[in-house]
């Protein structure tokens, strides 16, 4: 089966919805705190966390801001330094300012310990692990055909961002 052309949008989604299980084990979280922009860590790969302290952001990321997430994607990038010699598709974490497209994707469920990401008609959890530098985020199982298994490993921007 054909991945739909925009599949990193759907793996975008996945991963902003587990900005908002930390430790719920231990306490409850406000989503409030994960407010914000995120973008995957560029030097990561299927199930192996990045090898740089995810200091290199990939060019695709996600906003959290009031109960929404959206799709971002930072263009005018000059880094060389990306996988695959992929010339902009990716930027250092300590830029000071970068400007992004934004595209809204639409709510995201928190239920029992998990995010809950609906989809193409199907629904799928996913879990989060926090870490020094980067979350890490797996599926909980495989329940959709767009999802995978792959990890995620995600930080926050706080530099400034302006949307185009």
């Amino acid at each position: 089966m054909k991945r739909p052309h925009h599949y990193s949008l759907v793996i975008l989604t996945v991963l902003l919805s587990q900005l908002f299980i930390k430790n719920l084990s231990a306490q409850e979280v406000s989503s409030s705190q994960w407010e914000g922009v995120w973008f995957t860590c560029e030097h990561a790969q299927r199930q192996r966390a990045p090898d740089d302290k995810c200091q290199m952001f990939d060019n695709e990321g996600f906003e959290y801001n009031d109960g929404q997430l959206y799709y971002l994607e930072m263009i005018g990038s000059d880094e060389t330094a990306c996988r695959g010699n992929k010339k902009g598709h990716c930027f250092k974490a300590n830029m000071p300012a970068i400007t992004v497209k934004k595209k809204e994707i639409g709510d995201i469920r928190i239920e029992n310990n998990k995010a809950i990401v609906r989809y193409w008609g199907c629904e799928q959890g996913y879990y989060m692990t926090e870490g020094t530098d980067y979350m890490t985020i797996k599926p909980d199982g495989k329940n959709c055909l767009w999802s995978r298994e792959r990890h995620f490993y995600i930080a926050p921007y706080e530099g400034a961002v302006s949307f185009k």
